[in-house]
């Protein structure tokens, strides 16, 4: 663009630009970024106009310039006007007069004029720019008195690109409304002109910040020039210039904590300066081996104190040693790459080392404390591995131990040799390193231990001995089990017969640490005299080590009496050391209705003991009971003993149920209906009702049996002998088998139900085996209920029913087709 010098016949050369300036509109725009606009033709409206004037000293004659009005224009012909110069005119401070109250401009082609157009109020004063615009015609200057300031550079960086412009001793006798500062490079023209409007100060001087960012980061010499906003006009007033000089970018780089052993080191980054600004920092960094394969380019991280810092692994360079290569580079505001620095250092190789030490032994418990320490391992560690193993059976007890990483950088690791099978002797252990820059383990150091046990001990009392119910403790405490403590077993026996009494104990750990056991002659058939007790430690390696040997005395006890629950309302009577001579007799009955179901028993001889049975069910119903005991001899009763106890339940009396029964007897499991192969669901939901006190249906026992077992219905037709105890054992009851005539006898004298499976007979046809129940006893005889011919139930004769059993295998899987069904 062609620059132009002002005429020296004028007091102060000015550019009239463009379309009016408002008043408006003036200080709106000052705030705007603005450029010079070429050649343009605008409409121009009908408002107050703002014309700028630049004051300057008339040359030394006496014939001042007139002052020429501007004519007023004919819109139509605004776009016919001739174009204005694209430049803003310089001011000639030697051409400045302070005396000048008044100018005039010529208008002619080679005059110039500037206006601001915009339709928004006036904003307060900041430092801003400023949108100027071509006018096609210049305006009538303006008189005014005289005016003036001094423009001064102050904070200039070049190193950073920036500067100030301060503007004081502001001189405008009539007032100014802003101070607006056009400011460009002489690089390119002033294709970077930004019009800045200047802050004023409290201090009256007004103030405008200038970054080369804003100007196209260019370089060289600046030009500034002033100009004041008075009474709606422009008025150019000085001129001012400074140079800012092309820098290159600087920096300053150190490399600290260097780690040889970790193969780590850090960067920091100083004193940075680019005057075009940076936008990140850049560091590539490779290793000397293998030309650059491991190359990283890394961003680095600023600082809160201006410096940028970056952190290297070899982990991130293949682990290389050796020389490694350390460029910068700036990206700076324009995007642009710069290349501003380099360096390189020297990572030594360095082998896996470390020592292996025993630290800690502990010579009750035999365990172990490995330490390793004075780690090396280059690139850093995945884990540290301890292979620890004894001598006494090879590697059997092997294990790959990990061991810990402790604040000191050293690994540790306990063992103990209850994980090694308990095993003395000589125990080996080596080190081996997982190193992160190696897929395999490496071996690093050796050594080994010798571990022995001491004896197990523990203190027996025996403690608590009790005349009157024949019973003793044995308290166990101070225990020492170097393998381990499983268990404490005490076995005790009666010496009168050997140890035919013999009896295991488990000793119970107590709330206080010892382990106790309570010992009851009724355990040992009520015998009287010495007792043996020995005491044993189980250790976890399996071994049984023996302790302690105790003996205490219990004395006899005269007509000991335990009642015992054994099931379907039965219960059993044990009598010790009956006193005197003859038979023993007792009598029970309930607490309801006095003594209306009095029944009298008759106690048998049972080893050592005299006892027999309590069937309740043979009384009136539940709560509390009495029983007394008489010995009859030469033709007298003598009372004996009397106790009570209590029962819950004694009417166990079952539903009959039908396998044809038209509810379930078409109902299909497999092949077959209930009604051909339902006989045992049947009899067993009879049975299980009984005992449970609830009802049960057959097809609930079938549904059971065919959908969660083989035993019905599924490899043929019918159940076998297994299904009976699964269905017991899904509804809570017990089933055992009777072998002999007389268990199934006693079994029935007793109260108990029977699930018999019976061959060819008046129950079933030759070919096939059907199952029935038994239960009650009468004269050898029992009631029979059939599942599957209600016409066939009735009292039987045992020897009969027992001459019927089936010989079918699936019914003897158990080896007897009869079974005892209880509720405990």
């Amino acid at each position: 663009m062609k620059k132009t010098r002002i005429l020296k016949s004028l007091l102060v050369s000015t550019v009239i630009l463009g379309s009016f300036w408002t008043v408006a509109a003036l200080a709106d725009d000052l705030n705007q970024e603005t450029s010079v606009t070429r050649n343009q033709s605008v409409t121009v409206e009908e408002q107050p106009s703002l014309t700028v004037v630049s004051e300057q000293a008339a040359e030394t004659d006496n014939n001042q310039a007139a002052a020429e009005t501007v004519p007023e224009t004919d819109q139509s012909q605004i776009s016919s006007q001739p174009s204005v110069a694209e430049e803003v005119p310089r001011i000639n401070p030697a051409d400045v007069s302070e005396e000048a109250s008044q100018t005039e401009l010529t208008s002619s082609s080679s005059s110039q004029s500037m206006a601001v157009s915009s339709q928004k109020q006036s904003q307060p004063e900041t430092s801003s720019r400023v949108q100027v615009e071509s006018s096609p015609e210049p305006r009538a200057a303006v008189n005014s008195t005289a005016i003036s300031g001094q423009v001064t550079i102050l904070n200039q960086r070049d190193e950073l690109g920036r500067f100030d412009v301060v503007i004081k001793e502001v001189a405008a006798p009539s007032g100014l409304s802003s101070v607006a500062v056009p400011i460009w490079s002489e690089t390119g023209g002033q294709d970077d002109i930004i019009w800045y409007t200047a802050s004023k100060q409290a201090d009256g001087t007004y103030s405008v910040s200038v970054a080369i960012k804003d100007h196209k980061f260019s370089t060289g010499l600046y030009q500034i020039h002033l100009y004041y906003l008075i009474n709606n006009q422009l008025r150019g007033v000085t001129t001012a210039s400074t140079t800012v000089h092309a820098l290159p970018p600087t920096g300053e780089l150190n490399i600290l904590n260097q780690d040889n052993n970790k193969g780590s080191f850090e960067l920091v980054l100083s004193n940075v300066t680019d005057q075009k600004g940076l936008k990140e920092v850049l560091l590539p960094i490779w290793s000397d081996v293998n030309n650059q394969d491991d190359i990283r380019w890394y961003t680095a991280n600023q600082q809160n104190d201006g410096t940028y810092r970056l952190s290297v692994s070899m982990a991130d360079h293949k682990f290389s040693t050796g020389l490694y290569h350390i460029h910068v580079y700036y990206k700076e505001m324009d995007n642009q790459l710069r290349g501003v620095l380099g360096t390189s250092l020297i990572i030594p190789e360095r082998k896996p080392s470390g020592k292996v030490a025993i630290v800690e032994q502990n010579t009750e418990t035999g365990g172990f404390v490995i330490k390793v320490s004075e780690v090396v391992a280059q690139g850093g560690l995945d884990e540290v591995l301890v292979p620890v193993w004894s001598e006494a059976a090879g590697q059997d007890d092997l294990i790959w131990y990990s061991a810990k990483r402790q604040d000191d950088s050293s690994y540790m690791l306990s063992v103990d040799p209850a994980r090694h099978n308990y095993s003395g002797g000589n125990y080996n252990i080596h080190v081996y390193y997982k190193l992160k820059s190696k897929s395999s383990v490496v071996p690093i150091a050796g050594t080994s231990v010798s571990v022995s046990f001491p004896k197990p001990s523990a203190t027996v009392t025996i403690e608590n001995v009790s005349k009157e119910n024949g019973s003793f403790e044995v308290l166990i405490s101070d225990i020492k089990a170097p393998m381990g403590l499983k268990e404490v077993l005490v076995p005790v026996w009666g010496e009168k017969s050997g140890q035919n009494d013999i009896v295991w104990y488990q000793a119970m750990l107590q709330t206080d640490n010892r382990y106790k056991v309570t010992v009851n002659s009724e355990n040992h058939q009520y015998e009287s005299g010495l007792y043996q007790i020995h005491v044993y430690l189980k250790q976890n390696d399996g071994s049984l080590q023996g302790l302690a040997n105790r003996s205490v005395t219990l004395e006899a006890i005269p007509n000991q009496i335990k009642i015992t629950y054994t099931g379907t309302g039965t219960y059993r009577l044990r009598v010790a050391n009956p006193s005197g001579e003859g038979d023993l007799l007792y009598a029970v009955w309930s607490d309801q209705n006095d003594q209306d179901d009095l029944r009298w028993y008759q106690a048998s001889a049972e080893e050592s003991v005299m006892s027999g049975h309590i069937n309740t069910q043979q009384h009136s119903g539940t709560g509390l009971y009495h029983l007394h005991l008489y010995q009859r001899y030469q033709g007298q009763m003598i009372p004996l003993k009397a106790a009570t106890f209590h029962v819950t339940k004694s009417s166990y009396a079952a539903p009959y149920y039908s396998q044809n029964d038209p509810r379930w007897g078409t109902t299909y499991y497999g092949l077959y209906n209930m009604d051909s192969s339902g006989c045992v669901p049947t009899s067993m939901a009879m049975i299980i009702s009984a005992l449970k006190g609830q009802e049960v249906l057959p097809t609930q026992v079938a549904n059971y049996l065919h959908y969660n077992s083989l035993d019905f219905n599924r490899l043929g037709g019918g159940t076998s002998s297994n299904g009976i105890l699964h269905a017991a054992a899904n509804w809570g009851l017990s089933a055992q088998g009777l072998s002999s005539k007389d268990s199934l006898t006693q079994a029935l004298k007793n109260g108990y139900y029977v699930a018999a499976a019976v061959g060819a007979s008046r129950f079933v046809v030759p070919g096939w085996t059907h199952e029935i129940v038994l239960k009650d006893y009468r004269d050898n005889m029992t009631y029979v209920l059939d599942p599957d011919h209600a016409s066939n139930n009735g009292w039987y004769s045992i020897d009969y029913l027992y001459s019927i059993k089936s010989t079918d295998p699936m019914d003897n899987l158990s080896g007897t087709p009869f079974f005892k069904i209880n509720d405990i």
